[in-house]
């Protein structure tokens, strides 16, 4: 909705809001629900929110660098690398989403390596990202625009 509104996010606001809905917390509160994880207490822990932050970032920014070509001849304007190509149309887009993915990921690793999460936590957490670009590398028939490749995005 904010997307097709007359004012346009930024960056940073749609990042933020990008965050949210790749809904990669809500994967974790399910899986400490299922397990017994008691993520409730974990995330009292600031190093905690700062990964959950960071891994829900690399997603959006895995998803929309994926989805950029579909989404742009799908007319979808809800992708960071459609948002930055309206507002700055000589920005290396690409470069600058991959710049930040990198940053946000070596972000992570240093997050990771310097805190103890309980078992099983810490493999989670690199287990999704690493699971993450593996599914975005061999999933590019999902992403294609034309109507054999079914034309749906990843779900986020």
């Amino acid at each position: 909705a904010q997307a097709a509104g007359a004012e346009r996010w930024s960056y940073a606001e749609y990042l933020h809001n990008g965050i949210d809905s790749i809904a990669y917390t809500n994967v974790f509160c399910c899986l400490s629900l299922l397990w017994g994880l008691d993520m409730a207490t974990l995330r009292a822990r600031p190093a905690f929110r700062r990964a959950l932050r960071l891994i829900s970032a690399i997603g959006r920014l895995q998803n929309d660098l994926h989805g950029r070509d579909k989404d742009r001849s799908a007319g979808e304007a809800d992708n960071a690398a459609i948002l930055l190509r309206q507002r700055y149309p000589a920005m290396p887009v690409v470069e600058f989403l991959n710049d930040e993915l990198a940053g946000h990921t070596r972000m992570l690793h240093r997050v990771m390596a310097e805190e103890r999460f309980p078992a099983p936590w810490g493999p989670l957490i690199e287990a999704l990202a690493a699971i993450r670009a593996q599914y975005y590398q061999t999933s590019t028939s999902r992403y294609r625009s034309d109507a054999a490749g079914g034309g749906q995005r990843a779900p986020a």
